[in-house]
């Protein structure tokens, strides 16, 4: 499950891209400030699938991004 490089490694090189080109708000993506904290505060931290999900979605991630941010997906 999830690739070499932890999820907040893949998150935050997507996030601050998407972030930094204006393209999308923070509050655009709808991260509870907890689970954004959470990956903050701790590399191994992933968030639920569903919180996954929609940041591909509200980025309109394709090729590799999505891919390395839907490898993270638990599926349970």
């Amino acid at each position: 499950m999830g690739s070499e490089k932890s999820f907040s490694t893949v998150f935050f090189k997507i996030y601050d891209k998407y972030i930094s080109h204006g393209d999308v708000s923070f509050g655009e993506l709808k991260i509870p400030k907890i689970e954004f904290t959470n990956i903050c505060m701790n590399a191994d931290y992933v968030f639920d699938d569903d919180i996954i999900i929609r940041v591909c979605d509200k980025l309109a991630l394709e090729g590799s991004e999505l891919e390395e941010m839907m490898s993270f997906v638990k599926g349970d």
